[in-house]
């Protein structure tokens, strides 16, 4: 009886289901259910747009693409969320195909979201470009030039990153002087107050700014706290700029509490566990460090952000060897990340094969000869050891 239902239950499966996968609607092949997260509440008005928006939002990626795909109607909003929560997930490759497809092709949101794609794929020429075309079209789009300085940064690229956060205290703009107008309409938005103040501290940082003006850090801190105080208090963005804004000021105790506020909101956001993963690991507290790692794998089974995580985890116990494996899987996706290209010749510098970590440091100044990334990943190390 037994080998009956067997052979029965495989008969139905061979004939049935052929035609059930040809009826459903094509989807990525990622979970749908965000296991262990408490569930949203959403107010009796909200439709299935509103509610994809606001779980995209607080890191439910997955439910947000069960909310889209049921949802009769595929406005251009609707779509961005999709894009967006894909890429959250890994499914980068596919989240470009939505974004460069119809009528998201020309939408500057669209824009926008690609070029932080890219960034993450490494694609930092193509993220720029993709930047600057967007500011000439929209010179006053103070998110894409700011993400359009981070991404000169990463590069290496500091005089040309530091010209675009100038932009930001130049006449007209002079948000230097506008930071503290709580009258000021433009700066009553949680998104432009937080992106001012984040462009407004990098260039502090480049320029020594801070060094000149002592009254710059608490203006600076104070508009972050303006954000998720007065402005909007879910706004978890604002946290993550003010840890980053603690870290930069040495203070890893005030930034794990800001990262904890923000975890609350969104606990499936990378760059939050990104940063508890870099604290845990300069801190020595390496289990911290792993649980940031699985987190961050949870959310994208593929993270640059853990591989190399995972790869100072293992520097820092000591472990070079063990660090070179996610290094590599690092490079075979991205074979010009100069912090992946820096750690790896770190591993060679620790395991006293000079040469090798002399080629790769070689290979660095042949991609970006002006980016000194990779020559501070070897020095820290080896000051560590």
């Amino acid at each position: 009886m037994k080998g009956f239902a067997v052979r029965w239950f495989r008969w139905f499966v061979l004939a049935f289901l052929p035609a059930l996968a040809a009826a459903a609607p094509p989807m990525p092949l990622v979970q749908v259910v965000d296991f262990g997260l408490p569930p949203l509440e959403y107010p009796s008005y909200y439709g299935d747009l509103d509610r994809a928006r606001l779980q995209v939002f607080c890191g439910r990626y997955r439910t947000a693409l069960a909310t889209i795909w049921r949802s009769p109607e595929r406005p251009v909003e609707i779509s961005l969320l999709e894009a967006e929560a894909l890429a959250h997930l890994g499914r980068r490759d596919l989240a470009l195909q939505r974004l460069e497809a119809g009528p998201l092709a020309g939408e500057a949101r669209a824009a926008l979201l690609r070029s932080l794609i890219r960034r993450e794929l490494g694609q930092l020429e193509a993220a720029a470009d993709e930047l600057r075309t967007l500011i000439q079209k929209q010179p006053d789009l103070l998110i894409a030039r700011l993400e359009l300085a981070l991404t000169l940064e990463d590069a290496g690229r500091l005089d040309e990153a530091l010209a675009e956060y100038r932009w930001f205290v130049e006449a007209p703009q002079n948000f230097l002087t506008r930071l503290d107008d709580e009258a000021d309409p433009l700066l009553d938005s949680a998104e432009n107050l937080t992106t001012v103040a984040r462009a407004l501290d990098r260039w502090a940082t480049l320029t020594g700014a801070f060094q000149k003006d002592e009254s710059l850090h608490n203006r600076l801190l104070n508009a972050f706290v303006r954000v998720y105080d007065q402005i909007d208090r879910r706004y978890w963005p604002a946290r993550v700029a003010a840890a980053e804004y603690w870290l930069w000021h040495d203070n890893s105790r005030q930034a794990v509490e800001e990262l904890k506020a923000a975890s609350a909101i969104n606990p499936n956001a990378p760059r939050i566990h990104e940063l508890l993963g870099r604290i845990a690991v300069e801190s020595f507290q390496f289990e911290l460090a792993e649980s940031a790692v699985r987190a961050l794998r949870w959310v994208d089974p593929l993270s640059v952000r853990a591989d190399l995580l995972e790869a100072r985890l293992l520097l820092a116990s000591r472990r070079p060897l063990a660090a070179e494996a996610p290094l590599r899987r690092v490079l075979r996706l991205q074979p010009r990340n100069i912090t992946a290209l820096g750690l790896l010749a770190a591993c060679n510098a620790l395991r006293l094969r000079e040469h090798e970590a002399a080629a790769i440091l070689q290979e660095v100044d042949q991609i970006d000869p002006d980016n000194a990334t990779a020559y501070f990943e070897v020095a820290e190390q080896l000051g560590a050891m």
